[in-house]
């Protein structure tokens, strides 16, 4: 996640690590719907863009959090090997109000 704000991991590596923050955020969605997503094949069978919207609404707030996402997927042998997300980093930030928010909602250690 190249562009994520402060407070929010810009990289994540490892199966534990993602299924670690990913639990995190799901538990904090009331619901979370991707609509449509656009796929972008490329010369190299083995890179893909997908473009997508998410429609999310956080459970503690009722708030929505609805960004625009754009995502390369690298395969090696038909499995996932690295994923980057591009999206909107204001509109997470907006949504917790400060960096040491989103560090206390997703157990980011502080910057030092």
């Amino acid at each position: 996640m190249p562009y994520a704000p402060e407070g929010f991991p810009a990289r994540l590596e490892g199966k534990i690590a993602l299924r670690r923050q990913y639990a995190i955020l799901l538990a904090e969605y009331k619901f979370m719907r991707i609509p449509d997503r656009i796929f972008h094949f490329t010369n190299d069978p083995n890179r893909v863009w997908v473009e997508f919207q998410s429609e999310i609404q956080i459970k503690a707030t009722g708030k929505s959090y609805n960004n625009a996402y754009v995502c390369l997927f690298i395969l090696r042998d038909g499995r996932i090997i690295e994923y980057k997300e591009y999206s909107n980093p204001l509109l997470l930030l907006n949504l917790f109000g400060s960096p040491d928010a989103l560090r206390k909602s997703f157990g980011t250690p502080s910057k030092q």
